[in-house]
């Protein structure tokens, strides 16, 4: 199955993020344990990062937001002024709903963001969604208060309504970087669950089942930060998170610096 993941350039910057260090890791771990074909969507030019990826075997999709002079015009109507770095996560976080529009012969995608590690192989060929699939957010037992990190896609039946999906994030949802609650909300009662462990959040501690672990709050880089010092001044959100199970934090961090770890270079005979 093709793995998508998204960025935009102008997001690179984005503080306490580093997200060249969070995809190398993403793809360096997905090579080692699935079968995924990694694709990156990535509105931005050809770079080192982009040489680097295509090195380890990802297929890049340079792609800009088709809505989005829409967005920066609906800001521009209600008399807001332009909030750059914003419109640069948006640029990125919105690509996914690209992804039916690409003209794919694929019946069903794995999305996920970059800010995730594969631990084992998620074998996600076995869901067949009438829509899309996803996880919870924050609460595992709220089933509706989705998280858009991961998702399976059904990209035909997701084709169908894409320009319908657009013109209700730009009409809803232009003032913020809200891709899942769009998600959520366009399609209320059509969305489907994944297991937990498909998207499991360092936040609820450790789960040797898990698939994929999402670093959803708090950053690789900033865990480090935090585990040296705790004083170390972040988001009031990203520190709750941390503060409910930093030791599940200090060893999803440690398998993260292993995965992105280049591979050791072999002995000489």
């Amino acid at each position: 199955m093709k793995w998508f993941f998204a960025l935009s350039e102008a997001s690179l910057g984005h503080p306490n993020h580093d997200w060249p260090a969070m995809i190398r890791a993403a793809v360096r771990s997905a090579r080692a344990v699935t079968r995924l074909e990694p694709h990156f969507l990535y509105d931005g030019a050809p770079s080192a990062l982009t040489e680097e990826l295509q090195a380890l075997g990802v297929t890049v999709m340079h792609k800009t937001l088709t809505f989005l002079p829409n967005i920066q015009g609906r800001w521009h109507e209600m008399g807001r002024a332009l909030d750059p770095l914003l419109l640069a996560i948006m640029a990125g976080a919105y690509l996914r709903t690209e992804i039916p529009a690409l003209g794919l012969l694929d019946e069903y995608v794995l999305y996920t963001d970059c800010d995730v590690l594969f631990l084992s192989d998620p074998e996600v060929e076995r869901f067949r969604p009438a829509y899309f699939a996803c996880a919870p957010q924050r609460d595992p037992n709220d089933l509706q208060d989705i998280n858009s990190g991961v998702m399976v896609m059904n990209v035909p039946a997701m084709r169908r309504e894409v320009e319908n999906l657009w013109h209700f994030i730009v009409t809803r949802f232009w003032f913020g970087a809200h891709d899942q609650e769009a998600l959520r909300e366009y399609y209320a009662g059509r969305f489907e669950t994944l297991p937990l462990e498909l998207n499991w959040k360092p936040y609820w501690g450790m789960n040797p089942a898990a698939r994929i672990v999402h670093f959803h709050g708090p950053k690789p880089g900033v865990v480090r930060r935090l585990l040296s010092d705790p004083a170390f001044s972040i988001p009031p959100i990203w520190r709750e998170l941390f503060e409910e199970n930093p030791a599940a934090y200090a060893e999803y961090l440690r398998r993260w610096d292993a995965a992105g770890a280049p591979p050791a270079a072999p002995r000489a005979a």
